[in-house]
């Protein structure tokens, strides 16, 4: 049977698509073939979103039979290592690790990002932290209404610890001004010079990510927690009120991490990644080591769920950042 020109190198150009395709399912298979980059843009110097990822990346090496290896980035609040993660091939070997704070508030503080949230797609949320609003002991103040009676007495005489401009924390301040109607002084520091700050009198109030390292001053009594961000009281310091206790309804905030990969990794990689995310955030290990650091596995860590979480907290960030104008170029 003679066959056309025209059929013959059609019938070669159908053989190549089904190969390519078949090639392609059969790498997403056997995926992962090589170590995995866990893309951290924050420091290594025992930072929460460090700690963080490396618990996380333990038992999601032993998960997927290739190691999972953090690759610290820091710089610029973050975006430095968010933008190399968002160019990186889309094939699963790259997975950003993100605090909310690269989605919710750099987008509206820096004016040329070179990444954005639509640039990834979410495998799940490992982890979430509260904030604490504390005072230093010589300030003899102890619950957030003296505070804020102090600050009205005083405008602009109460000194806050800034140890990031624009940060969440940073943010968690400016929101409590506004709502309370006080005004304070911002202190900036270098991230990790606040608590020295704090306790040296040099400054009066601070905000934190709870950690162990912070609930030991508050036990020893060099600092006085006033009020903690979470929407209900947190067992490690079971008699410090919410935000919401104390008279300011809604007011929550936390510092979630999770992991991404670009846009356009095949469906089966993020697939097999989300189902092994599940099953690491599932341990009861993992959960016991969260709770060692004053965090927890979120009920939104899942894909679907993080993604409504996340819409939520962005616009929160968004109104506040316009309403006091705070930019960083």
């Amino acid at each position: 049977m003679r066959v056309s020109r025209r059929r013959f190198l059609a019938s070669i150009s159908a053989a190549s698509v089904a190969v390519t395709t078949g090639s392609t399912w059969a790498q997403d298979d056997a995926y992962p073939r090589r170590f995995v980059r866990l893309l951290v843009p924050y420091p290594a110097s025992g930072t929460a979103p460090d700690l963080h990822a490396r618990i996380f990346a333990e038992p999601m090496s032993a998960r997927l039979g290739q190691r999972v290896v953090v690759e610290n980035r820091p710089g610029a609040g973050g975006t430095i290592g968010a933008a190399a993660a968002a160019k990186a091939a889309p094939d699963g070997y790259t997975i950003l690790w993100a605090a909310g704070s690269l989605f919710a508030c750099n987008p509206f503080l820096y004016k040329n990002l070179q990444y954005a949230f639509e640039d990834f797609t979410p495998i799940g949320c490992f982890s979430d932290c509260s904030f604490v609003l504390f005072v230093r002991r010589g300030l003899g103040i102890k619950t957030l209404a003296a505070l804020l009676d102090r600050m009205r007495a005083e405008p602009g005489g109460v000194r806050f610890a800034n140890g990031g401009i624009g940060s969440q924390l940073h943010l968690t301040w400016e929101r409590l001004m506004r709502l309370a109607r006080v005004q304070g002084m911002n202190v900036p520091f270098q991230t990790g010079g606040t608590l020295q700050a704090l306790l040296g009198d040099t400054v009066d109030v601070g905000c934190s990510v709870l950690d162990p390292g912070l609930i030991q001053y508050f036990s020893s009594g060099d600092l006085v927690p006033l009020a903690i961000t979470s929407p209900t009281r947190r067992p490690q310091l079971p008699n410090v009120p919410t935000f919401i206790e104390c008279g300011f309804p809604g007011f929550t905030a936390s510092g979630g991490y999770a992991a991404l990969v670009p846009r356009d990794t095949p469906d089966a990689i993020a697939a097999k990644l989300r189902t092994e995310f599940d099953r690491v955030t599932s341990d009861p290990a993992i959960v016991a080591k969260l709770d060692q650091l004053a965090a927890e596995v979120p009920q939104w860590r899942r894909a679907d769920d993080y993604k409504a979480w996340f819409a939520g907290d962005r616009e929160l960030w968004r109104k506040l950042i316009e309403e006091t104008g705070i930019t960083l170029g």
